[in-house]
């Protein structure tokens, strides 16, 4: 379920919500993804021409850099909303969020609401992260193990 938080909210500053006092699950993860939506990596696993040739044309085919820098900060402010509210449901829960070649619905709804091209955007390849209120993991292309961030 997606709870579209630009709606929700009237300010930056509502968005970002905390967690003990400290940063909230939802703010560290969505910081991740805005981040590494500026130089996404490409990694499929295979090293075939074939696959060197998919990895540059969609390294070329990328317009990232140029991501206006206020739809990229809505974007990270209205994940961490979506992954907050979605761990504050069930306390237990663990969020999931993840690419394969295109983003699943969190990452896909939460820059559409920021008004990010979606459509013409890279995604890094294969890419796993799993957040409970305790911790994040991220697994960050194909056959990467999960690494705690």
């Amino acid at each position: 379920m997606i709870i579209h938080a630009q709606t929700r909210f009237q300010s930056e500053k509502e968005i970002l919500p905390t967690h003990q006092g400290n940063i909230s699950p939802g703010v560290r993860a969505a910081n991740w993804w805005s981040k590494t939506l500026k130089n996404p990596k490409f990694d499929n696993g295979i090293n075939s021409i074939d696959a060197m040739v998919d990895r540059l044309l969609e390294s070329l085919n990328t317009t990232n850099e140029l991501l206006p820098k206020d739809n990229l900060s809505l974007f990270e402010s209205i994940l961490a909303v979506e992954i907050d509210m979605q761990l504050s449901i069930n306390q237990n829960k663990t969020v999931q969020i993840k690419t394969g070649y295109r983003p699943d619905p969190i990452l896909f709804a939460s820059a559409l609401d920021a008004g990010l091209p979606v459509n013409k955007m890279s995604w890094p390849w294969l890419t796993e992260m799993k957040i409970t209120k305790d911790d994040i993991r991220v697994k960050y292309g194909y056959g990467s193990k999960y690494e705690l961030i």
